[in-house]
């Protein structure tokens, strides 16, 4: 997805890259990081769950990126990838700050398992993520209970 934003960064004010990971060892793209901040229109933010040795960058969880900033929320999706815990909070987060559940897409490929659309375990209500998603609008599956595999 970042590629296919960059390759075509004029259509786009700004694109806001908030990266969280447990330690600075986690974090992966690392040789990435100065080439996409380098490129015009985009932010990259990453953050770490705990201090570390070195660290200068945010601490602590991706949510605190959240926490005042500029982004233009009216003109803007938001697409969130990484584990269920961390989607639930992170939707949860942006929510909070004025996204509309319309606004945000979830990265749900975690979730999927036989990629067919036979084995179940990837349904979200009537939705099958490995054939309906599994990158998949939060406004189509908000109220069905096991969006976050809880």
């Amino acid at each position: 997805l970042l590629y296919v934003l960059f390759d075509d960064i004029g259509k786009y004010k700004k694109v806001h890259i908030k990266y969280g990971a447990r330690t600075p060892d986690d974090l992966v793209y690392r040789k990435m990081y100065k080439e996409w901040s380098s490129i015009e229109n985009v932010e990259f933010t990453p953050s770490i769950d705990v201090e570390a040795p070195g660290w200068t960058g945010n601490v602590g969880v991706v949510t605190t990126l959240l926490d005042n900033t500029d982004i233009d929320i009216a003109n803007s999706y938001a697409i969130s990838c990484g584990p269920e815990i961390m989607l639930k909070f992170v939707t949860m987060k942006l929510m909070e700050i004025g996204y509309g559940s319309d606004q945000i897409y979830l990265s749900m490929n975690r979730r999927m398992s036989c990629g067919t659309g036979k084995c179940g375990r990837c349904n979200v209500g009537p939705y099958y993520l490995c054939k309906d998603g599994p990158d998949i609008n939060y406004d189509l599956i908000k109220k069905y209970s096991n969006v976050f595999g809880m």
